[in-house]
């Protein structure tokens, strides 16, 4: 119970940061808002971030037991942690969008999947499925309980996952071409922000 921890169990504030964030997020757009929890506090939350559909979740697990050989959690279990990130960077390749910079996440079903899962379940309102991406989600916000919200961000956090990826100095007209490929529309507002960076380096890529 929630008041065995000392706190009002009528007074709970959900936080979360990056990925936290983003569960927080959607659980905005679940039924417990205003009734589980009362007020949120999200620091960084990567609206960008593209959820995938299920048929390339679905695609993107099975690669990663088919690399383990193995087919269920049981299996799983037994194998060692450094193997299973191991087969997990195998799924890396150069990101052609923000999401890609996330292994697993969040996906989307689709409505047809999600009147299947319904019907199957036999719950007439499964609000934990996603049908739709971020911003469409919050297009929508105003059809869920209102709770205060306080939105904050962590500047330059990106540059660690940047690194992950491009771990080693890229030239500068390389650099404006990834920002272009990963932010697309929004790209010029990028490189005006973090431009600066690649005017660090001198033109041969040093």
């Amino acid at each position: 119970e929630k008041q065995n921890f000392g706190g009002n169990p009528g007074k709970i504030t959900l936080f979360g940061e990056s990925a936290g964030a983003m569960s927080i997020g959607l659980h905005m757009h679940m039924n417990g808002v205003g009734h589980l929890f009362q007020s949120v506090i999200m620091q960084s939350n990567p609206l960008g971030y593209k959820f995938r559909d299920i048929e390339i979740a679905d695609f993107l697990g099975q690669a990663v037991k088919t690399g383990l050989d193995c087919m269920d959690l049981k299996c799983m279990k037994n194998e060692p942690a450094t193997e299973i990130i191991h087969q997990q960077q195998k799924l890396l390749g150069v990101p052609r969008s923000v999401g890609d910079f996330f292994t697993w996440g969040p996906t989307t079903a689709g409505k047809k999947y999600h009147k299947q899962i319904m019907r199957d379940v036999g719950i007439k309102n499964l609000s934990a499925i996603n049908i739709t991406q971020p911003f469409g989600m919050w297009d929508s916000f105003t059809s869920v309980t209102e709770v205060p919200l306080i939105v904050g961000i962590n500047s330059n956090e990106g540059e660690m996952f940047v690194h992950g990826a491009f771990p080693i100095m890229m030239h500068k007209y390389v650099y404006w071409g990834f920002v272009m490929a990963l932010f697309k529309k929004s790209a010029p507002k990028v490189l005006n922000q973090y431009g600066y960076h690649a005017d660090q380096c001198k033109v041969s890529g040093d």
